[in-house]
């Protein structure tokens, strides 16, 4: 059986300065969270130089070291960057990637074949929001595979992701949910567990969340989240980004 991922996985936003890394997975950290996904946050990884990430990489992995396990977002300028990336984050010890492999062209099958063929990396593969449009056609062909861990999805309706729990979810193949709203639905469906950008404010809360599934705690959940929302409507990175400063968590 592969190695199982945490049932809360965080997409650490981006600081503006690589410094506050440190603090910021510091406080997820001690929330209770120990799956953390460098460059994961949408659209962020696509701001980031090839180079810049290494540097990150290099100064991160040792302050972590063993008390959480590192993920690598594979969004990239190129597809040759992302396997550039996940090759280099595998020989710094990253327990997988995450592949939206829908950005790279129209033929995912064809760029996850090439990512596999190419690269060492644990893979999750990555059905990003509703807004980018294109989802990945069929992963059934993957679905087994040693290098493949399962698939984080962001559907528009949990039917989706229903189906695709009850057609693939195995002891070695893990289906994650991306979105945050809804969870008293999500939590109907056999999930492996949640990929959350709003645990980097509200770790505890999420890993709560997700232990307890009661309505203090989902109420809870929705208030924070209406809460983050008023701070800078229609751009949610900002909210997260906006609270994490107010808490002097981030510069």
């Amino acid at each position: 059986m592969k190695q199982k991922a945490g049932s809360v996985i965080v997409p650490l936003i981006t600081p503006a300065k690589s410094d506050d890394f440190f603090p910021l997975i510091d406080h997820v950290i001690n929330g209770g969270v120990q799956d953390l996904v460098l460059f994961g946050t949408t659209g962020e990884g696509l701001k980031i130089d090839q180079e810049t990430k290494k540097a990150i990489i290099k100064k991160v992995t040792p302050f972590v070291g063993d008390r959480a396990r590192l993920y690598v977002g594979l969004l990239s300028a190129n597809l040759p960057d992302a396997l550039d990336l996940a090759n280099f984050a595998t020989g710094f010890g990253f327990f997988a990637g995450l592949l939206p492999p829908m950005i790279y062209g129209n033929d995912a099958q064809m760029v996850i074949s090439q990512f596999i063929s190419k690269t060492k990396t644990p893979l999750f593969l990555y059905n990003p929001p509703p807004f980018i449009g294109t989802i990945i056609p069929d992963i059934a062909p993957f679905v087994g595979h040693e290098q493949i861990l399962g698939i984080k999805d962001s559907p528009s309706a949990y039917d989706v992701l229903e189906r695709l729990v009850k057609r693939f979810r195995s002891p070695s193949f893990y289906v994650y949910t991306g979105r945050e709203d809804h969870l008293e639905t999500a939590f109907q469906i056999d999930l492996d567990g949640l990929v959350s950008g709003s645990a980097n404010v509200f770790p505890e809360l999420f890993m709560r969340v997700w232990k307890q599934r009661d309505s203090a705690s989902l109420e809870e959940l929705k208030r924070s989240k209406q809460y983050l929302a008023q701070l800078h409507p229609g751009d949610y990175i900002q909210c997260l980004k906006m609270e994490l400063q107010k808490r002097r968590i981030i510069q």
